[in-house]
């Protein structure tokens, strides 16, 4: 398993949701069912990563900058 932390911030963006759809077809339903506000994007500023498995669950970490 790989996990990914750092923070997170929504993009409110219409223009930019408007391509997340138009990219997307599948999201169009949703979209045409309840509106744009369904449609929740995010970004990850300076994410970092590890390898994470129940072996190595205990011992040190080592962070990979994405």
């Amino acid at each position: 398993m790989v996990r990914v932390s750092r923070m997170a911030e929504f993009i409110e963006d219409q223009g930019f949701k408007e391509e997340v759809v138009k990219a997307r077809p599948i999201l169009k339903p949703l979209v045409d069912a309840h509106g744009w506000v369904a449609i929740k994007a995010f970004r990850v500023t300076n994410p970092v990563a590890t390898v994470w498995t129940m072996a190595t669950n205990l011992g040190p970490k080592d962070f990979i900058k994405l």
